[in-house]
């Protein structure tokens, strides 16, 4: 209580500041008389010094030679409720957080512990899907200097240990058992004297552990600490395991999207055949027979003949009005040009195609002469492209359009801008707006990234960035 003896004699505890006033005394008091005994109950006091102390306590009645006495015991769990309030904030904190900001707070969380319980360094390890590995670590140190070991180190005890649910409380290295030899030396060469280490679990399953560790100087690990360690232990835990769903989940999604789109391109070209194959042979064979009867028409100088005659003739514009009709549908649907010929030699075709279609100005910037093929990558550049001038035939009056494609050994670039009306405020609240959501899933699956910058009344800007390496399956 930070009372000297000398200054408690003739002294009741009211004047020695132990309660917050007499009334709060004498409740206590009365209850105490009423059942004999209370036990585990707290109140809050402040000492010599001013501090706020927090008591946990138990008083009992007793007799003293006749006399009815009370004995009274407290500890000190100030820093307990402190620790306490520290996880309650880190929780509701870790809680808040979207998926992809956890790990940024995870630093932010050790720094708060470390300095708290007062150690030298600090350790989060998050272990892979197969728990063999250790996929991430962060740490923090209160001088700043300690990075953690990259090195690979299997340590069967300690990973026993961990994986058994078990809580790794040294005061010493002496505390290892002889089996830990391997746990020792690495302890020992990286100058650790105590440990505390607590296993990161969520629904049984081990992610990862949380090790606090001294090595200026050894330290006891009371029970009460650890059990509050090991509840910082599943607030990490529990934070990062919804993170890694998140991540898991964003997985499954782009991978579904991405065989959705693998799915719709081998849709495309199989109509495109279709269509090349068997409707290009029945118009071919349609324009055969109809030119023949109109060759036999035009001989024969009937009434008949003379009636048939313009018919015949109009049949004839027709089909030569569809052929070229279904010989641009079939390009647009999978242009014969991107497979013989490569990515560059497609999007000239594209952006000449666009030009003589709309009336629209195209120019096609290319400083790559050549560039690898790469059957997804190419296709989805394709795309991309096709679909922007789509967006600007649809929605932008533009009256010049300039595609730019630049790549180097890290990197291609695809550019399209148009000098039309640009995207107003309304549009940009429109979800998917254009197309717009579609190109960005084709950039994000070749690992991309599409940056839209609008200018009222002056165009739109798109910007296509994707890494130049082949695609992981």
């Amino acid at each position: 209580y930070g009372q000297k003896p000398e200054d408690c004699v003739g002294k009741t505890t009211v004047e020695l500041g132990l309660w917050q006033s007499a009334e709060e005394r004498q409740a206590v008091a009365d209850r105490l008389m009423q059942e004999g005994s209370l036990r585990d109950f707290e109140r809050t006091y402040h000492n010599r010094d001013g501090k706020e102390i927090i008591i946990l306590g138990s008083a009992t009645l007793m007799e003293l030679e006749d006399e009815v006495c009370q004995l009274s015991i407290g500890s000190d769990v100030t820093q307990l409720r402190q620790f306490e309030a520290l996880l309650s904030v880190l929780a509701a904190d870790f809680i808040s957080l979207q998926p992809d900001e956890i790990e940024d707070r995870v630093g932010f969380g050790l720094d708060q512990l470390g300095r708290f319980l007062k150690v030298d360094r600090c350790q989060l390890c998050l272990f892979d899907d197969t728990v063999e590995r250790t996929a991430s670590i962060q740490s923090w140190t209160l001088d700043g200097q300690f990075q953690p070991s990259e090195s690979s180190c299997e340590m069967p005890w300690l990973e026993q240990c961990y994986s058994e649910g078990w809580t790794l409380a040294l005061t010493s290295l002496d505390d290892l058992p002889q089996e830990a030899k391997v746990e020792r030396a690495f302890l020992e060469s990286e100058g650790i004297l105590s440990l505390l280490g607590v296993p990161m679990n969520v629904e049984n399953e081990l992610i990862g552990h949380l090790d606090f560790a001294m090595t200026t100087e050894t330290r006891t690990w009371p029970e009460e600490i650890r059990i509050r360690v090991e509840l910082a232990g599943m607030i990490f835990a529990n934070a990062l395991h919804r993170k890694r769903l998140h991540e898991r989940d964003n997985l499954v999604q782009r991978e579904f999207r991405r065989a959705l789109l693998d799915a719709q391109e081998s849709e495309r070209t199989r109509i495109a055949r279709e269509l090349h194959d068997q409707m290009g042979q029945s118009l071919t064979a349609m324009r055969i027979h109809t030119h023949w009867i109109r060759q036999r028409v035009d001989e024969n100088h009937s009434a008949l003949a003379k009636e048939l005659s313009p018919r015949v003739a109009n049949l004839m514009e027709i089909i030569n009005e569809i052929i070229p009709d279904v010989q641009r549908l079939c390009a647009e649907l999978r242009p014969s040009v991107l497979d013989d010929l490569g990515l560059l030699p497609a999007l000239e075709w594209l952006a000449d195609e666009f030009e003589t279609r709309t009336g629209t100005i195209c120019n096609l910037e290319a400083q790559a002469q050549t560039i690898p093929p790469e059957d997804e990558r190419d296709i989805a550049l394709f795309r991309i492209t096709q679909e922007l001038l789509t967006n600007i035939t649809k929605h932008a009056k533009a009256s010049e359009v300039t595609i730019q494609f630049t790549a180097n050994a890290e990197e291609i670039l695809l550019i399209v801008d148009d000098n039309g009306r640009g995207l107003t405020p309304k549009d940009r609240e429109k979800r998917g707006h254009f197309g717009l959501l579609g190109i960005r899933e084709r950039a994000e699956n070749l690992g991309g990234t599409v940056e839209i910058t609008s200018r009222m009344g002056q165009g739109v800007m798109v910007t296509v960035k994707i890494p130049n390496h082949p695609i992981p399956n």
